[in-house]
């Protein structure tokens, strides 16, 4: 370091505070040849330490604190620190420098080596002295924030009722439309269709299955399966019917579940467990709405599970179901109507690990419309992709328009599920066991 005082200034130019300095040769250089410039350095509760310790007959340090100056030009004042080296001042000249003490300055050289006026002689190594130039100690790991779920500031445009999914390694969203102004017309089976987006490019891929909506999809191996409800001019939505393709270019088509009575079909969801594949499936029957269970060992035949329909906690509202298993539980998304000090119809979680015996999310709802997407956040479905998992979802108004939406959850899906029960968090508890 150096200064360009006229002058040796009264106070110090240059103050080192609660500093630990290390040299080979020096903890401080003053200067370099040929400069002329008063300088003046203050050390305050410092430690100034060089590690060249050679004997004298050998290349031993040119002192911790050294100027390449004429003398006059140096003024250290030093206030309660420790010094270690060969010895403490020196410089080109050989003429000491000036320098003043406050407190306690010690410092520990070679033993032929005088030490300067003030100065306290440490006889002995200094080892926690020398240990000051260890870095500090690692600090404990910092837990990592917990990942939440966050809306994604993006549309994907006009949509209801989709599944995304991974198909041969391209991310597709299935989806479906149709034009409910049409509903109760001759038109209404003629608007409908169901297609398949890349989620990519936002390209449509194929269109298939006129007059189906309510779509839903499954991959299993190198084949995409999509459940669909089959519509009607006059008298709604009827049975579930079941769409597979290995190219997305041909599809064939079988029933998969049909209604009973005046029954009336609408939302699915399939996965996969030990036992095969569970779907649930949206009915108006006890209840409007409500979901059913039914199994498969092979997607294309299906049988119910009797007296079991999810209505909720008090034979509730309990729409569009997405469900999945991650054991020991089953975890399904459903639509909930209007709660108090809530936006319009929100998207609630609940558990289970038997299909009988719920539990809901103390976390409920886990979604619910914000600026922008009217009164509605339902239909939700997502998949997990390189580690994180996405929702989608749909907004608007449940009569007059509607969009698709996303949400993403920093973390593997069954992180996020685990997310939605916290430990020791009482959850209220349901029966979708036929009463």
């Amino acid at each position: 370091m150096r200064s360009h005082d006229a002058a040796m200034p009264d106070e110090p130019g240059v103050v080192f505070e609660d500093c630990t300095i290390v040299g080979p040769d020096n903890a401080l250089q003053v200067g370099y040849p040929g400069f002329e410039g008063y300088s003046r350095v203050k050390f305050a509760r410092c430690r100034l330490i060089v590690l060249n310790f050679s004997q004298p007959h050998g290349t031993p340090s040119t002192g911790i604190i050294y100027s390449d100056l004429d003398a006059k030009y140096l003024h250290v004042d030093l206030e309660d620190c420790a010094l270690m080296g060969y010895k403490v001042f020196g410089t080109k000249s050989g003429e000491p420098f000036t320098h003043t003490v406050r407190g306690t300055v010690s410092a520990y050289v070679q033993y032929r080596q005088a030490l300067p006026e003030g100065f306290a002689r440490t006889p002995l190594w200094p080892h926690e002295l020398f240990a000051a130039i260890a870095p500090p100690p690692a600090l404990p790991p910092r837990a990592a924030p917990e990942p939440r779920l966050v809306k994604l500031p993006l549309s994907l445009g006009p949509g209801m009722e989709q599944t995304p999914v991974v198909f041969k390694g391209r991310p597709l969203l299935v989806t479906n439309f149709r034009d409910d102004t049409k509903n109760k017309t001759d038109g209404y089976v003629r608007s409908m269709y169901l297609a398949v987006r890349d989620l990519r490019d936002g390209r449509e891929v194929t269109r298939f299955g006129g007059g189906h909506s309510f779509a839903s999809a499954f991959v299993e191996g190198d084949t995409l399966h999509v459940f669909a409800s089959e519509g009607t001019d006059f008298d709604w939505f009827q049975g579930i019917a079941h769409f597979s393709s290995k190219d997305l270019a041909a599809w064939e088509r079988r029933p998969a579940i049909a209604p009973e009575g005046g029954e009336h079909l609408f939302n699915v969801s399939v996965c996969k467990d030990e036992r095969g594949y569970l779907m649930a499936y949206e009915s108006n029957e006890p209840v409007m709405f409500c979901f059913k269970f039914a199994r498969s060992t092979d997607l294309a035949t299906w049988e119910k599970i009797p007296d079991l329909i999810f209505t909720g906690v008090n034979r509730e509202y309990s729409a569009c179901p997405a469900i999945r298993y991650v054991a020991p539980y089953y975890y399904v998304i459903y639509l909930h109507a209007a709660v108090p000090g809530h936006t319009g119809w929100v998207s609630f979680m609940a558990r289970s690990k038997d299909l009988a015996e719920w539990e809901l999310s103390p976390r409920n709802p886990i979604l619910e419309a914000g600026p922008g997407e009217g009164v509605n956040n339902s239909d939700v479905d997502l998949f997990e992709v390189d580690g994180a998992t996405y929702l989608f979802y749909a907004t608007g108004d449940q009569a007059t328009w509607g969009a698709v939406n996303a949400a993403l959850f920093p973390a593997p899906m069954a992180a996020f599920f685990e997310s939605c029960f916290p430990p020791g968090v009482p959850t209220v508890k349901a029966s979708a066991r036929k009463m």
